[in-house]
């Protein structure tokens, strides 16, 4: 439940865009009669020279997850009186470059929404650890395993390197592919990339995992050495 609430504008995103894309003539007369919709299928219809129709689709999935964004947040903080700082983080980032989007008539700018939601994470794992000492791979999963700090140090840079090589490949997509298939891999690569890379990490780090049964099975941590 909870990964399909991080998810809720990544869903409707892909949803107005297959939609629209698919059945356009049922698409337009459905946002027509959507104030912010219509306003941003007139620019689209108007613009010199005419858009696609999977560039009018990005411009409707766009402001249909600026919407999204805005419930996701409201719901977050009506039911549990309180806001992540990762949404809150791609709450920002969707409204810039989605009204930058639509401002500019412009659907490509949104494909690098992604881009910058993972380099902020890059940036804050390398500046918590830089300048206030604090890892946070370690404070989030701690508990579950027992690791030696020296390890630990890596994981934060191989989490690093992974948000940084995704932003990379977010761009590739996006300038190298069409919008169909930047708007696949935004929702099926990007997760397919990610479980890969942590079923390969759990793996690696399965004998550090701890277990409540058999404490004496844990292994040692650099201060019982």
């Amino acid at each position: 439940m909870k990964a399909f609430f991080d998810l809720f504008p990544v869903i409707f995103f892909f949803l107005a865009f297959f939609f629209t894309q698919h059945d356009p003539a049922h698409a337009v007369a459905w946002a027509s009669h959507v104030p912010l919709l219509s306003h941003v299928l007139a620019e689209a219809q108007a613009s010199v020279p005419p858009k696609t129709p999977d560039q009018i689709a990005m411009l409707i999935a766009t402001a249909v997850t600026m919407v999204a964004s805005v419930i996701q947040l409201v719901f977050s903080w009506l039911k549990w009186r309180k806001i992540d700082a990762m949404l809150i983080v791609s709450f920002v980032l969707i409204i810039v470059l989605g009204g930058a989007t639509l401002y500019f008539d412009n659907p490509d700018i949104i494909k690098y929404k992604p881009t910058g939601l993972y380099w902020i994470f890059a940036l804050v794992l390398l500046l918590s650890q830089w300048f206030r000492g604090q890892n946070l791979i370690k404070t989030m999963m701690g508990k579950q395993m027992m690791l030696p700090e020296s390890i630990w140090s890596v994981l934060n840079n191989v989490w690093v390197v992974f948000f940084i090589s995704m932003g990379v490949v977010n761009i590739i997509v996006a300038r190298l592919y069409s919008y169909s298939v930047w708007v696949n891999f935004k929702l099926f690569g990007t997760l397919g990339l990610t479980v890969v890379f942590v079923v390969a990490q759990g793996l690696l780090l399965s004998r550090y995992v701890i277990d409540d049964a058999n404490p004496a099975s844990n292994p040692p941590s650099d201060q019982d050495k």
